[in-house]
């Protein structure tokens, strides 16, 4: 079957990557995307806890619960994250790896499933992707076949994410903290983490320095995420890569008829981050009479 008829799940979600959107909304739509081509009642991602072992809920279509948490090897996603085994189980209640618990919590009759490892580049498992209940007929090889290719796209997804391997390890992510799956431990990450945590508590306009693939927006990322207006938008704007003439109409937006060809109005990225948190990479990058009207508006925020 052709990509035509199998749009991927990167494809589908491809006007996200470019938005300020969070990680789980990113997420949540890569798996509804995958319970629409599944023909399943409900879906779920796990993220393996790479620091406990323990399957952590990233996203499902389980309104009863707000999180899962299964100890490791628990459940059939947890033998899928243990062995790495793609699993179908055609009939739920007579299978001894499938866990009851969770439909005693929500009410929820899991008939069927079918559950593959996620792994990243490298093959390392890093979640699973389990999907519950075909609406017509039952699960077969070829949907789980099927499934092991989105896992493999979602796989791709989770790589443009903060979501990080945790240390050395070979398997799981770093699910929980308040820094964003940045990764150190050492006195000088330390004191970086407590100015991290000082700047998300104030509204105060933050210059971060550092060389290139230092982890500036990692560090941008986590001072939003910590902060009051995690809530809101994170809008990124990569100032070397705009090209000269728009720079002004793409951080203040435009009215309709305000030059040739703008038949619309545009709201400029300061207005996208209205009550959220504006990030404005390569900042020196910017012509030197944009600086000083932007310096101007900074004063203003």
């Amino acid at each position: 079957m052709s990509e035509t008829d199998h749009p991927t799940v990167l494809h589908s979600v491809a006007g996200l990557l470019g938005r300020p959107v969070t990680t789980d909304q990113l997420l949540r739509a890569m798996v509804d995307r995958v319970v629409r081509e599944l023909d399943a009642e409900r879906g779920t991602l796990y993220l393996v806890d790479g620091r406990t072992g323990e399957l952590s809920m990233r996203v499902a279509h389980l309104p009863e619960l707000p999180e899962i948490r299964m100890p490791p090897g628990r459940g059939v996603a947890g033998h899928v994250a243990e062995t790495g085994e793609s699993v179908i189980v055609p009939e739920a209640s007579g299978d001894p790896r499938f866990n009851p618990e969770i439909d005693r919590r929500t009410g929820y009759t899991t008939r069927s499933m079918i559950a593959v490892p996620v792994r990243d580049e490298g093959g390392a498992i890093r979640g699973v992707l389990q999907v519950l209940n075909r609406r017509t007929g039952t699960f077969g090889a070829a949907d789980l076949a099927r499934l092991a290719e989105l896992a493999a796209q979602v796989a791709q997804a989770l790589a443009r994410t903060s979501l990080r391997p945790c240390g050395d390890r070979s398997r799981g992510v770093l699910v929980d903290g308040p820094f964003n799956g940045i990764v150190g431990e050492s006195p000088a990450m330390g004191e970086l983490y407590d100015r991290v945590l000082a700047a998300a508590r104030t509204d105060a306009t933050v210059l971060l320095c550092g060389e290139t693939g230092t982890g500036k927006s990692l560090l941008a990322r986590a001072i939003h995420e910590n902060g009051e207006r995690s809530g809101r938008a994170l809008v990124v704007v990569d100032c070397a890569a705009l090209p000269a003439g728009l720079i002004e109409s793409e951080l203040f937006g435009h009215e309709r008829g305000a030059f040739t060809g703008a038949d619309r109005r545009v709201a400029g990225k300061f207005e996208l981050a209205d009550g959220g948190t504006l990030l404005l990479d390569e900042i020196g990058e910017l012509p030197p009479g944009l600086q000083g009207r932007l310096l101007r508006k900074l004063r203003e925020a």
